[in-house]
């Protein structure tokens, strides 16, 4: 039999109910023939459990011929669309549920509209709906104020800065601009953590295009 435990950090995030949930897992795992899935925004992985190695890393942005094949499947294109949906793809940065939501769009508003409306409205454009898998500003608000995000003023400083950093910022580069954010190293960390920047084939510290239009919008620097 396989368990599968659906958006686990809402209820491991919090310090007060973590060890609880890590003992639940713990004894779950420890009845015989039960195979458990866990899925969770962040990088890390709750303790106590020997979980299958190697290890599975976080998910990363979809390429760009899968990005155009999810947008595909969802909206109706002609050929000459293609050179908008690229430009509209951009913007997602290839994530996932951007894509899902601009694709949902593009079905009955059109490709050129759903692009002038990105220019003008930004990610609101992706926040109609009522949770996180249907509204982007809502779910990079939850990542906001996990309780990780709230204890580390530093994070949310070091993440305003590499909202106006489109290439991002190798660790070496960030360590010597002498900038005025408390523990470097733990607030880097912190947003790694719960999948707010990520650290790209080159090394370099980023925000995905939609994370970044966010904060210039409602926590620049």
């Amino acid at each position: 039999a396989i368990l599968v435990l659906d958006n686990l950090e809402t209820c491991w995030e919090p310090l007060d109910s973590r060890n609880h949930v890590e003992e639940i897992l713990s004894l779950l795992t420890d009845i015989p023939h039960l195979a458990l899935l866990i899925t969770m925004c962040g990088a890390e992985r709750p303790s106590k459990v020997r979980w299958t190695r190697p290890f599975i890393s976080p998910l990363e942005p979809l390429s760009n011929d899968a990005a155009m094949q999810t947008f595909a499947d969802i909206a109706d294109y002609l050929d000459n669309d293609k050179r908008t949906i690229r430009e509209i793809l951009r913007l997602t940065d290839n994530l996932p549920l951007a894509i899902n939501l601009v694709a949902n769009l593009a079905a009955f508003e059109g490709h050129e509209t759903v692009l002038l409306r990105w220019r003008e409205e930004k990610t609101t454009l992706f926040s109609e709906g009522q949770d996180k898998r249907s509204n982007l500003d809502f779910s990079i608000q939850l990542s906001l104020s996990s309780p990780r995000m709230v204890d580390s003023l530093g994070a949310h400083r070091l993440l305003s800065l590499l909202s106006l950093l489109p290439d991002g910022i190798l660790e070496t580069e960030l360590l010597q601009c002498n900038l005025q954010i408390p523990d470097m190293g733990r607030s880097k960390t912190t947003l790694i953590r719960t999948s707010l920047a990520y650290i790209d084939h080159g090394k370099r510290l980023r925000v995905l295009v939609p994370i970044r239009e966010y904060i210039q919008k409602y926590s620049p620097p």
